[in-house]
Protein backbone atom coordinates (compact mmCIF):
# COMPACT_ATOMS: atom_id res chain seq x y z
CA UNK A 1 0.00 0.00 0.00
CA UNK A 2 2.46 2.55 1.17
CA UNK A 3 4.24 1.84 -2.68
CA UNK A 4 1.08 2.67 -4.35
CA UNK A 5 0.65 5.81 -2.12
CA UNK A 6 4.12 6.81 -2.55
CA UNK A 7 3.24 6.45 -6.56
CA UNK A 8 0.74 8.45 -6.64
CA UNK A 9 1.41 11.48 -4.10
CA UNK A 10 5.33 11.24 -3.63
CA UNK A 11 6.98 11.69 -0.18
CA UNK A 12 5.11 14.12 0.64
CA UNK A 13 2.47 11.91 2.65
CA UNK A 14 4.98 10.44 4.56
CA UNK A 15 6.34 11.74 7.70
CA UNK A 16 10.10 11.82 8.54
CA UNK A 17 10.16 8.39 10.55
CA UNK A 18 8.51 7.36 7.12
CA UNK A 19 4.84 6.70 8.35
CA UNK A 20 1.85 7.56 6.51
CA UNK A 21 1.16 10.92 7.20
CA UNK A 22 -2.44 10.85 7.38
CA UNK A 23 -3.71 14.47 7.61
CA UNK A 24 -1.65 14.91 4.37
CA UNK A 25 -3.30 12.25 2.92
CA UNK A 26 -6.72 13.52 3.97
CA UNK A 27 -6.10 17.29 2.81
CA UNK A 28 -5.20 15.54 -0.90
CA UNK A 29 -8.50 13.17 -0.40
CA UNK A 30 -11.37 14.60 0.91
CA UNK A 31 -11.50 18.35 -1.46
CA UNK A 32 -10.76 15.62 -4.67
CA UNK A 33 -13.34 13.26 -5.22
CA UNK A 34 -11.29 11.36 -7.73
CA UNK A 35 -8.48 11.08 -5.45
CA UNK A 36 -10.91 9.58 -2.70
CA UNK A 37 -12.44 7.24 -4.51
CA UNK A 38 -8.87 5.91 -6.05
CA UNK A 39 -7.62 5.73 -2.34
CA UNK A 40 -10.63 3.82 -1.19
CA UNK A 41 -10.51 1.17 -3.52
CA UNK A 42 -6.98 0.91 -2.65
CA UNK A 43 -8.02 0.37 1.05
CA UNK A 44 -11.53 -1.15 1.54
CA UNK A 45 -10.70 -4.61 -0.21
CA UNK A 46 -7.67 -4.48 2.49
CA UNK A 47 -9.53 -3.29 5.49
CA UNK A 48 -12.27 -5.75 4.65
CA UNK A 49 -9.88 -9.06 4.36
CA UNK A 50 -8.65 -7.74 7.58
CA UNK A 51 -11.64 -7.47 9.07
CA UNK A 52 -13.16 -11.12 7.79
CA UNK A 53 -9.51 -12.24 9.39
CA UNK A 54 -10.10 -10.55 12.69
CA UNK A 55 -13.71 -11.40 13.03
CA UNK A 56 -12.77 -15.21 12.44
CA UNK A 57 -10.65 -15.46 15.03
CA UNK A 58 -12.73 -13.47 17.82
CA UNK A 59 -15.63 -15.35 16.99
CA UNK A 60 -13.87 -19.07 16.85
CA UNK A 61 -11.99 -18.85 20.00
CA UNK A 62 -13.57 -21.02 22.97
CA UNK A 63 -15.35 -17.86 24.32
CA UNK A 64 -16.89 -15.72 21.61
CA UNK A 65 -17.83 -11.96 22.96
CA UNK A 66 -21.08 -11.68 22.98
CA UNK A 67 -20.97 -8.84 20.28
CA UNK A 68 -18.76 -7.63 18.11
CA UNK A 69 -18.63 -4.46 16.78
CA UNK A 70 -17.23 -2.36 13.94
CA UNK A 71 -16.71 0.99 13.05
CA UNK A 72 -17.63 1.67 9.39
CA UNK A 73 -17.37 5.40 8.58
CA UNK A 74 -18.40 4.50 5.15
CA UNK A 75 -20.81 1.75 6.02
CA UNK A 76 -23.61 3.03 3.65
CA UNK A 77 -21.65 5.04 1.27
CA UNK A 78 -19.68 1.38 0.18
CA UNK A 79 -23.42 -0.72 0.80
CA UNK A 80 -21.28 -3.13 3.29
CA UNK A 81 -24.77 -2.30 5.85
CA UNK A 82 -26.26 -6.25 5.14
CA UNK A 83 -22.70 -7.91 6.17
CA UNK A 84 -24.03 -6.36 9.72
CA UNK A 85 -26.89 -8.01 11.84
CA UNK A 86 -27.68 -4.79 12.95
CA UNK A 87 -26.49 -1.03 12.23
CA UNK A 88 -26.27 1.57 15.20
CA UNK A 89 -25.21 5.24 13.82
CA UNK A 90 -24.63 7.15 16.90
CA UNK A 91 -25.20 11.13 15.78
CA UNK A 92 -25.14 14.25 17.27
CA UNK A 93 -25.35 17.93 15.79
CA UNK A 94 -23.19 19.20 12.81
CA UNK A 95 -21.70 21.81 15.25
CA UNK A 96 -21.07 19.86 17.87
CA UNK A 97 -19.23 17.05 15.50
CA UNK A 98 -17.36 19.34 13.87
CA UNK A 99 -15.87 20.61 17.93
CA UNK A 100 -15.32 17.34 18.61
CA UNK A 101 -13.52 16.60 15.35
CA UNK A 102 -11.18 19.51 15.80
CA UNK A 103 -10.78 18.27 19.17
CA UNK A 104 -8.79 15.13 17.98
CA UNK A 105 -7.11 16.21 14.58
CA UNK A 106 -5.48 19.26 14.00
CA UNK A 107 -7.46 21.99 14.85
CA UNK A 108 -10.96 20.26 12.72
CA UNK A 109 -8.61 20.95 9.27
CA UNK A 110 -10.41 19.11 7.01
CA UNK A 111 -13.90 18.53 8.78
CA UNK A 112 -15.95 20.22 6.42
CA UNK A 113 -14.47 17.93 3.51
CA UNK A 114 -14.85 14.76 5.46
CA UNK A 115 -18.62 15.60 6.23
CA UNK A 116 -19.40 16.50 3.13
CA UNK A 117 -17.67 13.14 1.67
CA UNK A 118 -20.28 11.29 3.55
CA UNK A 119 -24.01 10.60 3.15
CA UNK A 120 -26.05 12.83 4.96
CA UNK A 121 -26.49 12.15 8.79
CA UNK A 122 -30.34 12.20 8.42
CA UNK A 123 -30.02 9.61 5.46
CA UNK A 124 -27.94 7.45 8.16
CA UNK A 125 -30.11 7.98 10.70
CA UNK A 126 -33.18 6.67 8.76
CA UNK A 127 -31.36 3.82 7.74
CA UNK A 128 -29.52 2.63 10.85
CA UNK A 129 -31.73 -0.49 12.89
CA UNK A 130 -30.51 1.92 15.92
CA UNK A 131 -29.86 5.60 16.63
CA UNK A 132 -28.20 7.10 19.71
CA UNK A 133 -27.77 11.15 19.74
CA UNK A 134 -25.02 11.68 21.55
CA UNK A 135 -25.28 15.23 22.55
CA UNK A 136 -24.89 14.47 26.50
CA UNK A 137 -22.33 13.69 29.03
CA UNK A 138 -20.47 10.41 28.20
CA UNK A 139 -22.51 8.42 31.74
CA UNK A 140 -25.89 9.31 29.31
CA UNK A 141 -24.16 7.71 26.32
CA UNK A 142 -22.95 4.98 28.22
CA UNK A 143 -26.44 4.32 29.24
CA UNK A 144 -27.73 4.66 25.55
CA UNK A 145 -25.38 2.28 24.42
CA UNK A 146 -26.37 -0.80 27.20
CA UNK A 147 -30.00 0.04 26.03
CA UNK A 148 -29.17 -0.71 22.75
CA UNK A 149 -27.14 -4.08 24.08
CA UNK A 150 -30.10 -4.84 25.94
CA UNK A 151 -32.75 -4.64 23.27
CA UNK A 152 -30.64 -6.60 20.85
CA UNK A 153 -29.83 -9.62 23.30
CA UNK A 154 -33.43 -9.50 23.84
CA UNK A 155 -33.90 -9.45 20.20
CA UNK A 156 -32.09 -12.46 20.11
CA UNK A 157 -33.54 -14.61 22.73
CA UNK A 158 -37.04 -14.06 20.91
CA UNK A 159 -38.04 -16.15 18.19
CA UNK A 160 -38.79 -14.13 14.94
Amino acid sequence: MQAALRARWGDNVFTASGEVDRPAVAAIVFPDPPERRWLEELLHPLVGREWLRWLKQRTGCASPPEFVVAEVPLLFESNLQDRYDAVLVVTAPLPQRMQRVGERARGGEGAADRAAAQLPEADKVARADYVIHNTGSFEELERSVRCVMDDMREKQRSPI
